[in-house]
């Protein structure tokens, strides 16, 4: 069984700010479009972890930065999924 290679590269210098601590954040990309990223529905261009090990945040994505393989009204379908489960995760967590 072949062993997952993954195909992110970081970008040189620091990113945004972490919305939780403050400190600077990695900045990811893909090197390669792969397979797997054009059978999704989207993936993401870019996204952003937390330099800081003692943060809990993971991963941080960006709406501007989705790249949508589908159209349509499963896209639009899939957009409204987003905002209303966005809206909410946020409610919750403010």
């Amino acid at each position: 069984m072949p062993k997952y290679v993954s195909n992110a590269v970081v970008v040189p210098g620091d990113g945004e700010p972490c919305p939780r601590c403050g400190q600077p954040m990695h900045i990811f990309e893909h090197s390669a479009i792969s397979p797997r990223q054009r059978r999704a529905p989207f993936y993401y261009a870019k996204w952003y972890r937390c330099y800081n090990i003692a943060c809990k945040t993971s991963v941080v994505t960006h709406d501007e930065d989705r790249i949508w393989n589908i159209t349509g009204q499963k896209r639009l379908d899939l957009e409204r999924w987003f905002a209303e489960h966005v809206e909410r995760d946020q409610t919750k967590a403010g």
